[in-house]
């Protein structure tokens, strides 16, 4: 840790630091992420509210973004950027402007490193709507694909005694120039990360450049932080990692960071881990400590191995943490969406949920979650934040607004309707607000939610007819056995009420659908299939977003199931086995046909292309089958033929008209 004037004390964070003024905290703390905010802002804005520290959420730009198929060379030509490369560049995550051109590289451009053999050839790409710029090259003599970089990211100059100069280019290409230049300027003492699944390596970089090129202890949070805390502190070489709700801890370590008592104070920190004397601790574990159980054994019966609990965050300090959105620094890349975290907690048992924010729900008010994305929408008006616009409501009758184009807003609670009062305030409030011209509002919740009596709940409806938000039901699946295996809330004839409700609110919708866990069989899997290709055939504006294979999360009853079954042993190498698909631990047959037929599927979030798609995935799991599988493809073909006619009937019949 840097030095400070001072009163100078041990502290958890390194050899020195001082006690706060009251007048402006002498902690410094750089929060750091890739896209949007998500969680670290709220972190920010309570320790900020609470006057222990001076914080900046800012967003990372790496010199080095992606690299494109080899066949994206034959787009790059002199003016407008070809629409394919714009989709091309869409799929990995990068909007770029309507405006965007293409140029050949000069030799005034900025500076790229010498590469062996042949000159490369190398375009530039000016995205003249966002300011940004990209080098796109193809290596002389080396097969690939075109490398996308921000030139100005890697542009090494003030570093240059820093590190080697190839060391330098990979710390350049990992987090480009902004981050080293905030390192240095700012010179935190704490630099905090979220992590969840695919982040691993990514933040395990980061941690090694941050300790590379600062003296700040490195903090890490979120999903994969909650689930395997000890074991992410170790791989990565944080310092700190924080299981559960993070105010609370975080709070508390900061308080600990000015003490002259600060590192004796770390183990009474709830769901921290952390390094002392060489060795790991950690004082949190998840409820059913994770240790491996016979298969007869059942879980809940296990005496915990550590008194600790994950920390939750109270629904008195959700409410009192204001978003600090002046925190934000450095948020150039254009998002396709606004996202506005509406509560934690769900009381739903799902199999394939870990619960990570528990079962208890505490919600934001709706005045304050309407005041969020008034915030919000001040920053992207003096562009501090950039949001792609859309044509949303092209698949809507009688849209609220007669905006051509407007953005999304999403609000992220696990349920958003649970809290039936809140959402029909914010509804109001939302339909009064000029938020409701320039954005769609885009929310998740479980089918039952929007049930009263077991009817679609009226008041709900009615505001959702004229209001238009995309509702992203939680379908699963639209097999009942398949749901009670799964220990969902909700039926498949209480799932078709709230469809029928959403088709009269005449809006387009999106129901998400699992195909397979660990226990489908193929026979199972085609009855699945075939109930979502008629279901969707009825409702006329149902977007599918589908994935293949359940994750076997590390503290979710399917995880558990595997694992008490004794079908984990051999199979889990890493402890990020648990979050991702595995569908190399299914049927090799199931495996087979759920990747077929979601290669299919994944077009059906497009209504354009849904119908097309939906057959097309009945017919991809019926030419996988073979001759050996005889009855399986009996009932594939009938599962196709069935679902054929269904399309012929809404061909002939003249079917609802979408949009």
């Amino acid at each position: 840790m840097p030095p400070l004037a001072g009163a100078q004390q041990m502290s958890p964070f390194g050899e020195t630091t001082v006690p706060p003024s009251h007048a402006e905290p002498r902690v410094r703390v750089l929060f750091a992420c890739l896209g949007w905010p998500c969680g670290i802002l709220d972190l920010a804005s309570w320790i900020t509210r609470l006057n222990l520290a001076r914080a900046v959420v800012f967003q990372i730009q790496p010199g080095r973004l992606f690299t494109l198929p080899a066949d994206s060379a034959e787009l790059l030509a002199p003016g407008p950027i070809d629409a394919d490369l714009a989709e091309a560049f869409a799929r990995q995550g990068r909007r770029v402007g309507s405006r965007a051109t293409l140029a050949r590289s000069s030799s005034n451009d900025p500076p790229a490193p010498p590469q062996p053999g042949l000159p490369d050839d190398r375009w530039l790409l000016d995205d003249w709507e966002h300011g940004l710029r990209y080098r796109l090259t193809i290596a002389a003599g080396v097969p690939g694909g075109v490398a996308v970089e921000q030139p100005d990211q890697l542009d090494p100059r003030g570093f240059e005694h820093a590190a080697p100069p190839g060391e330098l280019h990979g710390a350049l290409s990992v987090v480009g120039r902004d981050f080293l230049c905030t390192l240095r300027d700012f010179r935190p003492h704490l630099v905090g990360f979220r992590v969840e699944a695919g982040d691993f390596e990514r933040v395990k970089q980061w941690t090694a450049i941050v300790h590379r090129f600062s003296a700040a202890a490195v903090i890490l949070g979120g999903p994969t932080a909650t689930s395997h805390p000890l074991e992410l502190l170790e791989e990565t070489g944080a310092d700190f990692v924080v299981a559960g709700d993070a105010e609370g801890p975080l709070a508390e370590l900061l308080r600990a960071a000015i003490s002259p008592e600060g590192r004796d104070r770390l183990p009474t920190i709830d769901g921290l881990a952390y390094r002392y004397g060489g060795r790991a601790f950690r004082n949190a574990i998840p409820a059913d400590g994770y240790e491996r159980t016979a298969a007869d054994e059942p879980p809940r019966e296990r005496p915990p191995r550590c008194n600790a609990v994950r920390p939750l965050v109270s629904a008195e300090t959700l409410r009192a943490n204001a978003l600090n959105w002046d925190l934000l620094e450095n948020f150039r890349a254009p998002f396709d969406s606004l996202y506005f975290t509406g509560g934690r907690g769900c009381p739903g048992r799902c199999a394939f949920c870990a619960r990570l924010h528990g079962t208890a729900v505490r919600t934001k008010t709706a005045r304050q979650l309407l005041e969020e994305i008034e915030a919000a929408d001040r920053l992207v008006a003096v562009h501090r934040l950039r949001a792609t616009q859309w044509n949303l409501f092209a698949h809507v009758i009688r849209p609220p607004t007669q905006c051509d184009k407007v953005r999304w807003a999403a609000v992220y609670d696990e349920d958003f309707f649970l809290d039936r009062a809140r959402s029909i305030e914010f509804l109001d409030q939302w339909e009064q607000s000029p938020l409701s011209q320039r954005y769609r509002l885009s929310v998740q919740t479980n089918p039952c939610s929007l049930l009263q009596a077991g009817r679609p709940d009226r008041e709900l409806f009615a505001r959702i007819a004229r209001l238009k938000p995309m509702v992203q039901l939680g379908a699963e699946s639209f097999n009942d056995e398949v749901l009670r295996r799964w220990r969902k809330r909700h039926s498949a004839d209480q799932c078709e009420a709230v469809l029928c409700a959403l088709d009269a609110a005449e809006m387009d919708y999106t129901c998400f659908a699992l195909l397979t866990d660990f226990d489908t069989t193929a026979e199972e899997l085609i009855e699945s299939l075939r109930r979502l290709a008629l279901s969707a055939l009825r409702h006329r504006r149902m977007r599918i977003a589908s994935n293949p294979f359940t994750i076997p999360l590390y503290d979710s009853e399917v995880r558990k199931r595997l694992e008490y079954a004794g079908r984990l042993e051999g199979r889990v190498r890493h402890f990020t086995d648990f979050e991702r698909v595995q569908p190399e631990w299914l049927d090799p047959r199931v495996a087979r046909l759920a990747e077929a037929a979601d290669a299919e599927l994944q077009w059906c979030l497009e209504l354009e292309h849904r119908d097309a798609a939906l057959r097309a995935a009945m017919a991809a799991v019926v030419e996988r089958l073979s001759d050996g599988e005889r009855l399986l493809q009996i009932q594939a073909m009938r599962a196709l033929a069935e679902v054929d006619q269904a399309w012929r009937e809404v061909a002939l019949h003249g079917a609802a008209r979408i949009g």
